[in-house]
């Protein structure tokens, strides 16, 4: 296939990685375009089925590089509610017809409140089907000058991973989704979709959304970014002054229980935070957590935050994988999941592991009779411990 031919095929289409995850592809170089055929499974000609293009490989500062490299933090956006009237009806909750109802005053206001209901039935399915969360019960206070508020759950209703808040406020319907909220969410689905179901809903901007990436071979600690930080690095692409900066350092006689690096103000527009989730975790492995918080954000950066990441400043930009040190996404997902479940079991066997020793000594309990005595009947236990479905398969992987 010409090279000409093959960039139609990338302007045209959009390209699918080895997780079924859409990924957009578009060549640095036109005269580096390379299209294979693959007649392994038939004599029909196909495109080969790698992840990118091969015209990526060679390069070592790409937007290749970068794809799953940064990930969703939190996440808090804003929906008219009137807006779920615009779902299709043979697949949501039905909309009341007005013709089959009184034509008096009494009739109109049944009518009002049957339409209000459904549109919060509809909430509900949304949050379900396209955020894969759950709604808890109503409560009848709100936060940001709403009245009400629920509380976001996770798939399994044991985690609480945010809430939205309703009544008032030109009666939108507020989201706010927690950190732990978007593992659950962006396991569900991915930033395509949910730019789809945003678009939809004629929501441009997203309040707040944070971006991390995570480094494991202390490339890019807390002193990189205070050298950073003196070299101008965190100062905005389109120029400015540099933004404040402070450092926080905490010992005791054991050694460094915790560092982090604050850039910018909880009140700014972009506010950065570089530690050490290592210690702050718990565990004795090298992990350096970059996080960045932006305010009134374009919903587009959902459909490539890395590119977005990298475009913020000097300083995010050179967080640029050389194959060096380049990690492949499956391992970087493997590494945090398995930190994260260390983080866990030390938690655990910080509260409970002399009570459940004492049951094993002195009352001569066995591990099953212990786990039942512990669990109980109660289905709703759960919740500090709760994880996406995936980290249990890929730890397995």
């Amino acid at each position: 296939m010409q090279a000409s031919s093959a960039m139609n095929l990338l302007n045209r289409f959009w390209l699918t990685d080895r997780f079924g995850s859409l990924c957009e592809s578009r060549p640095l170089n036109p005269d580096s375009v390379v299209y294979t055929r693959d007649n392994s499974k038939s004599n029909n000609v196909r495109g080969t089925r790698t992840p990118l293009l091969p015209c990526f490989q060679d390069k070592s500062i790409s937007y290749a590089k970068r794809l799953g490299q940064v990930g969703f933090d939190h996440l808090a956006f804003t929906i008219r509610l009137c807006a779920f009237e615009k779902l299709p009806c043979d697949a949501w909750v039905k909309l009341p017809v007005y013709a089959t109802y009184p034509d008096t005053v009494d009739g109109l206001d049944l009518f009002k409140e049957h339409v209000i209901l459904v549109r919060h039935l509809r909430l509900e399915q949304f949050v379900t089907r396209v955020l894969g969360l759950k709604l808890g019960s109503t409560r009848n206070y709100g936060r940001f000058f709403y009245t009400q508020s629920r509380e976001l759950l996770d798939k399994k209703g044991k985690a609480s991973v945010g809430f939205i808040a309703f009544g008032g406020n030109d009666d939108t319907v507020y989201f706010q989704i927690s950190g732990t909220g978007c593992k659950h969410v962006f396991t569900h689905t991915d930033g395509y979709r949910l730019h789809h179901w945003l678009s939809f809903f004629n929501v441009k901007v997203l309040r707040r959304l944070d971006l991390f990436f995570d480094d494991f071979d202390g490339n890019f600690d807390c002193k990189y970014a205070e050298t950073a930080y003196r070299d101008g690095a965190f100062k905005r692409n389109n120029g400015g002054r540099n933004p404040k900066y402070s450092e926080t350092y905490e010992r005791d006689d054991t050694g460094v229980l915790g560092e982090i690096v604050r850039v910018g103000s909880r009140t700014s527009m972009v506010y950065w935070r570089i530690y050490n989730k290592g210690l702050e975790q718990g565990v004795k492995q090298t992990w350096y957590r970059t996080e960045v918080e932006l305010k009134d954000v374009s919903i587009d950066v959902l459909l490539a935050p890395a590119k977005h990441f990298a475009g913020l400043c000097p300083f995010s930009e050179s967080i640029n994988l050389s194959e060096a040190h380049a990690l492949t996404t499956v391992f970087k997902q493997k590494k945090s999941v398995m930190l994260t479940l260390e983080a866990k079991t030390l938690w655990l066997r910080r509260q409970c592991g002399r009570a459940i020793y004492d049951l094993v000594e002195d009352w001569q309990l066995s591990a099953e009779e212990i786990l039942i005595a512990l669990v109980g009947n109660d289905p709703k236990h759960g919740g500090k411990l709760s994880a996406p479905e995936y980290y249990s398969e890929i730890i397995r992987f």
